[in-house]
């Protein structure tokens, strides 16, 4: 029922079927996210697609992703964060993760460089309650 409106792509590559394909997995995808697709079935496509496993803790609990890749530092000292997911707690995430890193709220825009997965550089800045919130960096 749910991909009723999202037909499979068709056979010997014919004009349009890589979008069609596109279209069905971002539903596949839509229909996991809200668990449309029972346990055993969503985990045959996770396999069936190599999907990385989740980590774990020392004492073997899965472990919550991340909405971060780790950070690196550009030469001059600066962090680059590049955020892989802009999920409900995206902001205390990465305010979590400035405070370990010991920089405080007023150096994040000279001292934090955050990316997204399409290479926009974003520019991090704090709100009057203390959670980051960011801008897109005009580069023309």
């Amino acid at each position: 029922v749910e991909f009723a409106q999202t037909p499979f792509a068709l056979r010997g590559g014919l004009p349009g079927t890589t979008d069609r394909l596109r279209l069905w997995m971002e539903k596949l995808a839509d229909c996991v996210n809200k668990k449309l697709i029972q346990a055993k079935p969503c985990a045959a496509v996770l396999m069936f697609l190599d999907a990385p496993p989740p980590e774990e803790d020392e004492n073997g609990v899965l472990q919550k992703q991340s909405n971060f890749r780790p950070e690196c530092e550009l030469p001059g000292g600066a962090l680059e964060i590049k955020i892989t997911e802009w999920s409900g707690d995206w902001q205390k995430e990465l305010k979590t993760k400035l405070l370990q890193l010991a920089v405080k709220p007023e150096e994040w825009p000279s001292y934090v460089s955050l990316v997204d997965d399409g290479d926009c550089k974003l520019i991090v800045a704090c709100r009057e309650d203390g959670y980051p919130y960011v801008v897109h960096v005009d580069e023309d």
